[in-house]
C-alpha cells in the first residue's frame, strides 16, 4: 500500500505468548518494536492522554476517589493472577462483579477490548483475562515487515508442499490429517465438526489502513476509544527518519461504515486528510472466532477420527494467533507420538 507492507489491520505478537514460543523453537526471530506507551483515549468525543503508569492514572483527574479504589483494586488482581474467575463467567459477568464504578469498568472493557480484539461481552471471561495479563505484563511487538516476514521464515523452514483441492477430509488418502483453517472452513471440511453445538461467534471489526507522508501529530501514536470501540496505531517504526512515509491503522471493533473511521481518525490525528499516500478500507474483516462462556470449544483431536484442528477456534488455552499456534504444536506433538507408538 503505497509501496510499503501493510497489514490488513492491526496486528501484534504478544511476547512469551503461544505464538512467540512456537516460532523460537523453529530458530525464528521476528524483530519488530513495541508500540508507545503514551497512549490517548477518547472520552465523549474528547481526546486525553493515558497516564502510562498505574500510579500516575491514579492521580488523574479522570478518576474520582471510589474510582481510583477500584481501579487499583482490579489492577492488582490483573498483576497476581488472581483473577476469581468463575466456571462460565463471561466478560460482562466479571466485570459486574469486579469493575466497582461504570467508569473503571468502561477502562477494564477498553483493555480488554484492546487485549482481545473483541466487544463482544458474551467473551470467555477466562481466556479475554489471561491475553489482558499477558499484555499489561508482557507486552507486545509490532513485526518489522508485517506478517509476511513470519509466513516467508515458516515457508525456509518447512518441508515443500504439494496442492490438491478437496471439498472433505474423506477425499484425503492418509493415516493422518490437520486441518488448518478457519472455523467455517473446518465445518466444511469436516462435516461432522460440532454437529451438536451451536455456531461459533465471529468477531468482525472494520479498518481504515493508511500511509500517509508524515505523521501529522507525532504525539500520538496509540489511541483507543473507552465509551465506543475505536483503535489507531502507527505501525512504523518511532526511530524511522522523518522524511519517510508512516503506516497507520485505525480500527473499529464492530462493523461501521468509512466515514465512521474517518471521524475516528480526524480526533486522533487532525490534518491526515492533507498527508494521506493511500488509504484502504476494509469494510468486514473477520478477526477471531469468540469463545463465548458456557460454549466449549473442538478438542484438537477429534474423538475416534484421524482428524486434527488447528486454529483459534480449538480448546487449547489460548485466543487469536496464540491460540491457533498452541493448537499446531498439540497437534504436532500428538502425531509425533502416534507414529512412534505405530513404529514401534
Amino acid at each position: 500500500l503505497g509501496g510499503l507492507p501493510v497489514n490488513l489491520g492491526p496486528r501484534a505478537i504478544y511476547r512469551g505468548g503461544a505464538l512467540s514460543n512456537a516460532l523460537a523453537s523453529l530458530d525464528i526471530k521476528p524483530t519488530g518494536f513495541a508500540p508507545s506507551a503514551a497512549a490517548s483515549i477518547s472520552v465523549v468525543g474528547a481526546l486525553r492522554r493515558l497516564p502510562a503508569k498505574l500510579g500516575e492514572l491514579l492521580a488523574d483527574d479522570f478518576l474520582d476517589g471510589a474510582d481510583k479504589r477500584a481501579l487499583a483494586m482490579s489492577f492488582a488482581r490483573i498483576a497476581v493472577g488472581a483473577l476469581d474467575v468463575r466456571d462460565g463467567d463471561s466478560v460482562d459477568v466479571w466485570l459486574d462483579r469486579h469493575a466497582g464504578t461504570p467508569k473503571v469498568s468502561a477502562l477494564l472493557r477498553m483493555l480488554i477490548r484492546v487485549a482481545t480484539y473483541s466487544n463482544d461481552g458474551a467473551h470467555d471471561a477466562r481466556l479475554a483475562l489471561h491475553n489482558l495479563r499477558r499484555a499489561l505484563t508482557k507486552g507486545v511487538t509490532y513485526v518489522d515487515g508485517g506478517w509476511t516476514s513470519i509466513v516467508d521464515a515458516l515457508e525456509r523452514v518447512a518441508p515443500p508442499a504439494h496442492t490438491k483441492r478437496i471439498e472433505s477430509v474423506d477425499d484425503v488418502d492418509a493415516d493422518l490429517v490437520v486441518v488448518a483453517t478457519s472455523y467455517e472452513e473446518a465445518r466444511a471440511l469436516v462435516p461432522r465438526l460440532d454437529r451438536d453445538r451451536p455456531d461459533r461467534k465471529r468477531v468482525d471489526v472494520s479498518c481504515l489502513d493508511l500511509v500517509l507522508s508524515r505523521l501529522p501529530d507525532p504525539s500520538k501514536r496509540v489511541a483507543f476509544g473507552v465509551d465506543e470501540p475505536a483503535y489507531f496505531s502507527v505501525h512504523t517504526r518511532p526511530d524511522a527518519p522523518i522524511d519517510q512515509p508512516v503506516i497507520a491503522h485505525a480500527m473499529w471493533s464492530n462493523v461501521v461504515e468509512r466515514a465512521v473511521l474517518e471521524s475516528w481518525m480526524d480526533r486522533v490525528q487532525r490534518g491526515w486528510r492533507d498527508v494521506v499516500v493511500e488509504a484502504r478500507y476494509l469494510s468486514r474483516m473477520t478477526v477471531s472466532t469468540v469463545p463465548m462462556a458456557n460454549v466449549a470449544r473442538p478438542e484438537t483431536h477429534l474423538s475416534n477420527e484421524r482428524c486434527f484442528l488447528v486454529g483459534d477456534y480449538v480448546d487449547s488455552g489460548h485466543i487469536l494467533a496464540d491460540g491457533a499456534a498452541a493448537s499446531a504444536v498439540a497437534a504436532a506433538h500428538a502425531i509425533v507420538a502416534r507414529t512412534t507408538k505405530k513404529a514401534a
